[in-house]
This record gives structure tokens, sequence and C-alpha cells, in this order.
């Protein structure tokens, strides 16, 4: 095989790769409006099902207040008593968004006689700002 040969067999076998690459750098924006707008993905028997995150709506909140209202509790305890399904990620933004009256604790649970403790589970509360907010309201009504 001379050169030439050479030179234009590699040509034909990377055309198909970069006419691929090239088309991924041209429509980038599309293709990722496209991805982010699936909501299923089928192929044999494999099914995927995207589940875009949603906003805590005012209902939500609210009810999430009112759990805080009487102390404070980890997200997993949320997960197992309510019908929050959120991610520590979902929990964290949601703090995160409402930082005036939402704040991100760590949970230390107590063994039976109360001796030894086991600090980890992530967990929010409400601020002292939010909680005297809430008792405003709740005098006024």
């Amino acid at each position: 095989m001379d050169w030439l040969t050479f030179i234009s067999n590699a040509t034909g076998s990377l055309a198909w790769p970069a006419v691929f690459v090239t088309g991924l750098i041209v429509f980038r924006e599309p293709l990722k409006k496209l991805i982010l707008s699936l909501k299923r993905l089928r192929y044999k028997d494999l099914e995927v099902e995207l589940v875009e995150p949603q906003e805590t709506g005012d209902q939500e909140i609210n009810a999430i207040v009112s759990y805080l209202q009487r102390s404070p509790h980890s997200f997993q305890w949320f997960r197992e008593n309510t019908d929050f399904q959120y991610t520590d990620q979902q929990f964290d933004a949601l703090v995160k968004k409402h930082a005036g009256f939402l704040e991100k604790i760590t949970i230390v649970s107590r063994d039976e006689n109360k001796r030894k403790s086991t600090p980890g589970l992530p967990g929010m509360r409400l601020t002292p700002k939010g909680r005297q907010i809430i008792e405003k309201a709740v005098q006024n009504t």
C-alpha cells in the first residue's frame, strides 16, 4: 500500500465520524432542547421514563412548614412519613430557595439509653426569623 492509498483509506474512514461530531457541534442547542423535552425512552425491552424536576408549589411549601413548626425533621423522615419523595439535592434546593424560612441542619439520633449519639442525617428546620413571621401571622388571624 502506498501513501496515497493510505491517505485515501484514512480519509474515507474518518469522514462519517467527522460529519457526526461537526453535526453535534453545529446543532448543539436544538439537540439539547430535544433531549430535555423527552419524557420516555424505549428500546426493545428497556424503557426509561424521564421525570423533570418539579417546582415546589405554595401548598407543598405550606405543608412542609406545618411539619417543621412542630419540630425539625430529616429529609429521610419526609420521604418515609409524607408524600414528599424529593432527593437530598431537591431538598437542598428547596432550603436554598426559601432561605428566609428554612435552614439545613444535621439530625442527631440517640440510642435507647440516650447516651450514644449518631450524627449524619441531613434535615431542615424553620429559621428563627421564619418562626417569628409565622407567629405574627397566626396572631393577626
